[in-house]
């Protein structure tokens, strides 16, 4: 029995067809350059034009002022006009994302760390401490009970306790 001269031994076959493993790949049964392309869930797309986000080719790069992503795998989102975060996709005029997990209404919420907070009810502290301003204080970015203590020259004081010379 003669080998095939036109195919090396160790060549790999995408459907019918042979394949060079270094310089090409096989999707759904065809053969494509992995210079210029990729497989997406079995169909094949070019790089440098489209990516693959959870099985569904979409459109990369600049097109229209336009600039599109990939939201957690799983959602191809445009980032001109929307954001990621925690794997959900939402409206940048109305929400932002806090901590990387929380989508939250940017109207009536505010971000403090990594946990969102009601802007008619709470403030944040140094960025890491939600407090409330009717009961609580902020001191140096710590949080403090307004009713037995006080705030002086970033120092937390027992109440009426004198302010010292710093």
């Amino acid at each position: 029995m003669m080998k095939n001269q036109n195919t090396p031994n160790d060549s790999l076959f995408c459907g019918d067809t042979p394949y060079d493993l270094i310089k090409e790949g096989c999707c759904g049964g065809g053969v494509y350059p992995l210079d210029q392309g990729g497989c997406c869930e079995g169909k094949t797309y070019h790089l440098d034009q489209q990516g693959c986000c959870g099985g569904v080719i979409y459109d990369v790069g600049i097109y229209d002022q336009h600039i599109f992503g990939c939201c957690a795998d799983r959602e191809a989102y445009d980032m001109s006009i929307q954001g990621c975060c925690g794997g959900r996709v939402y409206k940048l005029d109305f929400y932002s994302c806090c901590g990387g997990q929380h989508v939250y209404d940017t109207h009536a919420y505010g971000c403090c760390g990594t946990q969102p907070y009601f802007l008619d009810t709470y403030a944040c502290c140094g960025g890491q401490h939600r407090y409330n301003p009717d009961t609580q204080g902020c001191c140096d970015n710590q949080v403090y009970f307004k009713d037995t203590y006080s705030c002086c020259k970033g120092v937390i004081l027992d109440k009426g306790e004198n302010c010292p010379d710093i």
